[in-house]
């Protein structure tokens, strides 16, 4: 797990999961049943152990609140077929475990939370008393160390009971691998970006940018990394109650305002507009969505042929990447091409920085995350 973590309560994990099963990732989910040690005890999907009950038909047995109470307070509800006997011998000494089977005046118990095996045996005859241990072998803290997402790609693993192609996937796995890529963020802080501290912030893993109760102009979080001309750049981005995007090739009007000029790819809840190519404070609009275009030295626009494009929920994760090579630029939204575009204007701006905006306006929240970017030759 990334992390951060916290000592998880029920309403808070609930809260954090509930509406969040969108657009999560597989992968991460698969990886955090094992690296919570749920493979360790239970059985999933063909694979794991018999310890504890079978999770692969968990979306048909419980509500995210029973799975989540189950996790977190394990020891609430233990059935019948997992619940162990305490046993108070004659002599004082006591045993706890499971009973594997009884035969010929001896138990067999399985004290090992671990291993289905018997590795105690106990005499009938010296057993004083026995009753049920309503402590259960799971231990409570094990999502402890994961943050809202990874909470999030866990449940929605265990409910998709394995599944890759479950709706809770389709977005998230479009994340691309770039090969040599590196990574612009770092999950905990902003190093390596500047920008508004009032309106800025990384909590979770993720960059949040919030302008409620602020009244701003256009903002920026710029990368602190350099000038870029031909780079292939990826990112998840979500926004809530305005648009936003993200700067490439552009110039910083003001270091201390956060003012920005030149290319953006938009994030936009109008589907013509998302992931458009944008022009700060120059061009405008320069291409929509859906839009194959190319544009001659002097500024004329063709439209070599276009798509309508459909509707995609902004307030969801949507994977995002910019490609410049030369006068080629390419975005593409959930991997697939929003604009394709030959610019060979002879007024446009050829590199410049990268940053994420906080748009002027009403009131509006926008998120970024697993920002990768490598430089192309």
């Amino acid at each position: 797990p990334k992390g951060p973590g916290r000592l998880w309560t029920h309403k808070e994990a609930v809260a954090a999961v509930q509406d969040n099963l969108k657009g999560r990732s597989f992968s991460s989910g698969e990886n955090l049943f094992h690296a919570t040690a749920c493979a360790s005890c239970h059985g999933f999907a063909g694979q794991g152990m018999g310890i504890g009950p079978d999770l692969t038909g968990s979306a048909n047995r419980y509500t995210i609140g029973d799975m989540l109470e189950n996790i977190i307070h394990p020891s609430k509800v233990i059935s019948d077929q997992y619940i162990s006997t305490q046993f108070t011998l004659n002599d004082g000494s006591s045993a706890i475990g499971r009973i594997a089977k009884e035969e010929d005046g001896v138990l067999h118990l399985m004290t090992n939370p671990y291993s289905a095996d018997s590795n105690v045996e106990v005499k009938v005859a010296d057993v004083k008393s026995r009753k049920p241990y309503e402590v259960s072998h799971m231990p409570p803290a094990l999502i402890s160390p994961l943050n809202p997402d990874e909470l999030s790609d866990l449940i929605a693993y265990i409910f998709s009971a394995g599944d890759k192609n479950h709706p809770y996937f389709v977005v998230a796995d479009t994340q691309p691998e770039i090969e040599g890529a590196k990574s612009l963020f770092n999950g905990k802080d902003l190093s390596g970006w500047k920008g508004d501290p009032d309106v800025w912030s990384v909590k979770d893993g993720v960059i949040h940018g919030n302008s409620h109760d602020k009244k701003i102009s256009n903002t920026f979080l710029i990368w602190q990394g350099g000038d870029l001309e031909d780079f292939h750049l990826s990112y998840e981005a979500r926004c809530f109650g305005n648009n936003s995007g993200v700067m490439y090739r552009s110039q910083v009007l003001d270091d201390k305002k956060f003012v920005m000029r030149g290319s953006q790819c938009d994030l936009h809840p109008n589907p013509p507009y998302l992931a458009m190519l944008y022009g700060e404070k120059e061009r405008g609009i320069v291409t929509k969505r859906g839009e194959k275009m190319v544009i001659d030295a002097a500024g004329k626009k063709t439209v070599v042929s276009s798509l309508k494009p459909k509707a995609l929920d902004v307030t969801q994760w949507l994977t995002y990447e910019i490609i410049c090579k030369g006068n080629h630029i390419i975005h593409k939204v959930n991997g697939e091409v929003a604009i394709d575009l030959t610019d060979n204007d002879k007024n446009r701006i050829r590199s410049g920085k990268i940053g994420l905006q906080l748009h002027a306006g009403k009131p509006m929240k926008v998120d970024f995350r697993n920002i990768q970017l490598k430089l192309l030759k």
